[in-house]
């Protein structure tokens, strides 16, 4: 077994191997395929660095987490000006789930860390999808409650049925279509 040597303390600039994307994007990495959120610990290893150099990009992994989850967040599907609504809408819904799907974890960072970013993607990209509803922000705060919850719990019934492959993202097409119904 090859042992990584560390570097200890912050990255130098001449290391230029280091920055907060490549952390990110070595995270993400890890978590598909660890299957889990990597520890700072673990992270740095596969850097090789040490861990505070980690810490010198993001002050602690609450920051980490965040960062990856805005990152991942922000690769769900943007509106179409050429597609109508419910079809923007659908296509967001389904990538979303998607990303919940395939970074397994991914939806309890979002439920646990105390930022509102990941979130406020989602609805931005929510309330594009629906603008030309012109829906009261009551409703359209009930729907996309309604329409996250749904999403949610589905990816929580496929985590713990992933070994099975029973429940795929397309099944959640007509319960979708159902909840967008009622929206008009």
């Amino acid at each position: 077994m090859e042992v990584k040597k560390k570097k200890r303390g912050r990255p130098g600039n001449s290391e230029g191997k280091l920055e907060k994307s490549g952390i990110i994007q070595r995270a993400r990495s890890m978590i598909l395929s660890d299957q889990k959120v990597p520890s700072i610990r673990k992270l740095a290893f596969e850097l090789g660095v040490d861990p505070m150099a980690i810490y010198h990009y993001f002050p602690n992994k609450n920051f980490l987490l965040e960062a990856i989850t805005i990152d991942l967040i922000d690769e769900i599907s943007m509106s179409n000006p050429a597609f109508p609504w419910r079809k923007n809408l659908m296509t967001l819904c389904l990538s979303y789930l998607k990303l919940l799907i395939t970074y397994p974890g991914l939806l309890q960072i979002i439920l646990s860390i105390p930022s509102k970013g990941p979130v406020a993607i989602f609805q931005e990209r929510f309330e594009t999808a629906i603008e030309e509803l012109n829906l009261s922000e009551s409703k359209k705060g009930t729907i996309l409650d309604l329409i996250a919850d749904y999403l949610h719990g589905f990816a929580l019934a496929v985590d713990c049925h992933k070994n099975e492959g029973v429940l795929i993202p397309m099944m959640a097409k007509e319960p979708l279509n159902f909840i967008f119904d009622g929206m008009v």
